[in-house]
């Protein structure tokens, strides 16, 4: 009998393995636990995640900016798209397969002219790849634009709940080396 038992606790384990087990949202979080919450003065793209979607067989991840200067002007909004990059947050050196984008919509307030707001969105090609991801900026630098200026920070974020584990950015500090 205890052989049976041992032999069936392998074969779960083995199966968990196999099929990938995720860690839970708190995991993730414990994971990064260190690093300091960005404050205001250190965000000052205003950078936030704004919806997480599943469409056509991918996962669709909005990142939205609180600047006029950023969302409002495609130029910029390149400029910010060229700065993110997506890693698995179970684990950095595992490659996810993204592609980043320029997502536009109209918005108008009453009778004025509608404006177009610029959002980088990022669409995760393999979606069984990785359920948590740290979503990586590499910040903007004073000297490029003072009123933008950044430090390098990142988001997590739970696809398969459509969650954003961490509202406020965490600074980046070291993380990717």
């Amino acid at each position: 009998m205890k052989k049976i038992m041992s032999v069936l606790l392998v074969a779960a384990v083995a199966v968990g393995s196999i099929a990938g087990c995720s860690p839970s949202a708190e995991a993730i979080l414990s994971k990064y636990k260190g690093y300091t919450v960005a404050e205001e003065r250190d965000n000052k793209a205003e950078l936030y995640i704004g919806a997480i979607d599943y469409k056509l067989d991918c996962y669709w991840v909005e990142i939205v900016s609180s600047q006029p200067g950023i969302r409002q002007d495609a130029t910029n909004t390149q400029a910010t798209i060229d700065r993110i990059r997506v890693y698995n947050a179970e684990n950095l050196e595992k490659d996810v397969a993204y592609r980043m984008t320029l997502g536009t919509s109209s918005r108008s307030v009453g009778n004025e002219e509608p404006i177009t707001i610029y959002s980088p969105t990022i669409q995760i090609l393999e979606r069984e790849k990785a359920r948590y991801l740290l979503i990586y900026f590499e910040g903007i630098n004073k000297d490029e634009v003072e009123e933008f200026e950044t430090k390098p920070l990142f988001f997590l974020v739970d696809l398969k709940n459509k969650e954003v584990l961490t509202r406020t950015p965490l600074l980046a500090g070291s993380i990717l080396g």
